[in-house]
């Protein structure tokens, strides 16, 4: 395949892409290779997340392959491969460079857990009045395993609490589990 420059490549680091049916190959990898596929703003994020590919390429890339039929999605709204995409992809990965492929493979990766993980845990802002509390839900499944309820004197505030819990809701769960296990072994502490 040629190397050309065919697209933008405004924004795009050193070793990025700027030719079209990379940007393509990539898209059909992460879309193969990404267990369950994935949502399109994560497959779009996670090239862009280290400048791999000029946005409007990316977004028009992705947008010709689901126009064409080599993405489809599914019945949970994620974005998978067809058979016709295995096949492009079977032939033309190896023009793919393997680094790019192996970062954004790792950010889609990385993006789409964050993603699940919001899903599955829920915070809510709530005014009150005297303030906000902010409402943190860690869930398995369906089953609520912890709801903590915090106070904050103004929005920001709350809306900060709200954004580290997000960043990692089993961190604090877990701290909270151990603070707890930790009096039970050291009442005298």
């Amino acid at each position: 395949m040629d190397n050309e420059i065919n697209g933008f490549d405004e924004g795009v680091a050193a070793g990025g892409l700027r030719n079209t049916t990379q940007i393509k190959i990539l898209f059909e990898y992460l879309a193969d290779a990404l267990e369950g596929g994935a949502e399109r703003d994560t497959l779009v994020q996670a090239v862009l997340l280290h400048s791999l590919v000029n946005y409007f390429e990316a977004t028009q890339a992705l947008d010709e392959l689901i126009e064409r039929g080599n993405i489809e999605k599914d019945e949970n709204g994620a974005l998978t491969l067809t058979d016709s995409g295995k096949k492009n992809l079977e032939t033309l990965l190896p023009d793919l460079p393997f680094s790019v492929r192996e970062i954004a493979f790792a950010d889609a990766k990385a993006i789409k857990r964050r993603e699940q993980i919001k899903k599955s845990n829920r915070v809510q802002v709530n005014q009150i009045e005297n303030g906000y509390e902010t409402v943190c839900n860690v869930f398995h499944g369906e089953d609520k395993m912890m709801s903590l309820t915090l106070y904050a004197p103004d929005l920001r505030s709350a809306l900060d609490i709200a954004e580290k819990f997000d960043s990692d809701p089993g961190k604090y769960y877990s701290q909270i589990l151990s603070a707890f296990y930790d009096e039970q072994e050291n009442p005298d502490a």
